[in-house]
C-alpha cells in the first residue's frame, strides 16, 4: 500500500502514485481536500470490493453483514467538495510546479533545493530546503518576522517519537535524523503569486547574506 497522502498526480518511472493500491489524504492543507478524510485507490477488483465492504460495516447490501467492517464513508458534502477539487487539481498542481521552478531561481545557494530525480514528476506538496542546523531556528523566526510563512514539518522523526522508541534504535535512520534538524518548507501552494516569490527571494538573500 502506497502512502500517497501528499502525492496527488505524482509519477515515478511511469507509475502514478496510487495506481496499484494507494492512500491519499484529503485534509484541508493537502493538494486537494474535502476538509478531512481520504480516499483509497486501486486497480485490483478484489481489493476494491474488500475496501467497499470494510468502509461500510461489511455490508454488500443494507443490514446484511458478510464481513467485519467500520463506518469510514465520506459524507455526501465531502464527496461534492472532493469532486470539485479533483477538477481543479491539474491546474493547481501546475501552479505548484511553476512556483517551485521560480523558487529554484529566486533563492540563494545557501538554501539546498529539493532534489530532483530522473523519471520523477514532482508535484510539490511542499517546497522543502535544507539549511545548517544551527541556523534553522533563527532563519525561521526571521522569515516569519518578514511575513513569509515558512514551516518546519516533522521536526522529530518517527523512530524518535515516544510511541515508537521501544521498537526502534534511536541511532538508526541517520539521514532522517539529520533531515529533521535541517529542513524548512517555503510557501509553494497555488495561491502564492510571482510577486510573492520575488519577495521571498529578496528576504532569503538578505538573511543568507547576514549569516556569511
Amino acid at each position: 500500500v502506497e502512502d500517497a497522502a501528499q502525492a496527488h498526480l505524482a509519477i515515478r518511472d511511469g507509475h502514478a502514485a496510487g495506481a496499484t493500491i494507494g492512500a491519499f489524504s484529503l485534509y484541508a492543507t493537502k493538494n486537494m481536500m474535502t476538509g478531512e478524510g481520504g480516499v483509497v485507490t486501486t486497480n485490483d477488483a478484489a481489493v476494491d470490493q474488500q475496501l467497499r465492504l470494510f468502509r461500510n460495516h461489511g455490508m454488500p447490501q443494507r443490514y446484511r453483514h458478510t464481513e467485519w467492517g467500520l463506518n469510514l464513508r465520506l459524507t455526501d458534502l465531502q464527496g461534492a467538495i472532493g469532486r470539485t477539487q479533483l477538477a481543479k487539481l491539474p491546474a493547481a498542481t501546475a501552479r505548484r510546479i511553476e512556483n517551485a521552478k521560480m523558487l529554484d531561481s529566486a533563492l540563494p545557494e545557501f538554501f539546498r533545493r529539493p532534489p530532483r530525480f530522473e523519471g520523477a514528476h514532482h508535484v510539490f506538496h511542499q517546497y522543502t530546503v535544507a539549511v545548517p542546523a544551527e541556523h534553522r531556528q533563527p532563519l525561521v523566526e526571521s522569515f516569519r518576522e518578514a511575513g513569509v510563512g515558512v514551516e518546519v514539518y516533522y521536526p522529530e522523526p518517527i523512530h524518535h517519537q515516544p510511541a515508537f522508541r521501544e521498537h526502534a534504535d534511536p541511532a538508526s535512520c541517520p539521514r532522517a535524523t539529520e533531515a529533521a534538524k535541517t529542513v524548512i518548507s517555503i510557501p509553494v501552494h497555488p495561491a502564492v503569486t510571482s510577486a510573492d516569490i520575488d519577495y521571498i527571494g529578496e528576504v532569503a538573500h538578505t538573511l543568507a547574506g547576514n549569516l556569511r
